[in-house]
Order: structure tokens, then sequence, then C-alpha cells
């Protein structure tokens, strides 16, 4: 399984976004740009300019090759895939004030 993690600008003005880690089963796997077959769950942690009010943050996820579309509003910058089936993921996370839409 290959993953490949951007991070998208909104076109309204917002913070930017960092992606913090990926984690596969308690393992970072950051770094990795292709995992086996057996680190199909995963968890991203992403967050916004550390001097931003996190209570009015909103942050929406794709998992490009899984998600048809946003997934969206949370307020906490993480998302978990379970069982991810083997292919090639392009992760996006986008972070913006108020809800998104």
């Amino acid at each position: 399984m290959a993953i490949a993690a951007t991070l998208a600008a909104i076109a309204t003005p917002g913070p930017r976004t960092y992606l913090n880690s990926i984690w596969a089963y308690g393992e970072n796997v950051t770094d990795s740009l292709r995992l086996n077959h057996k680190q199909n769950n995963l968890r991203f942690f992403c967050s916004s300019e550390p001097d931003i009010c996190a209570d009015s943050l909103s942050f929406r996820f794709m998992l490009k090759g899984y998600d048809n579309s946003w997934i969206s509003p949370f307020k906490e910058g993480w998302l978990f895939y379970t069982d991810l089936p083997p292919g090639t993921y392009e992760f996006t996370a986008q972070c913006r004030f108020g809800n998104v839409p």
C-alpha cells in the first residue's frame, strides 16, 4: 500500500495545516511512503499554526483513492481509517475558522 500526504489550501483565508504524524498499529509510519498489507489501520494527526485558538477551528479530510468526498467537519485534528484495502492513497487535510463546508 502506498500513501502520499498533502496539505491543501482552502480558497478562503485560514490557518496553515500541518501533518504531524501517521500511525499504523502503534508505530509511527510518517516517513514511510510504502506500507505492507498488514499496516492497513491508519491514524492521521494534523494541527494548525500554534498561535491559533483551537476552539475556533474545524478540519476536513479526504483519503483520495478511498473517500469519494470530504469528511467534515471535525473539531479534532485527527482521523482513523480501519481495514484499508491494498492500494495507492493520497491524504489531504484542510483547516479553517468555523465549520468547513
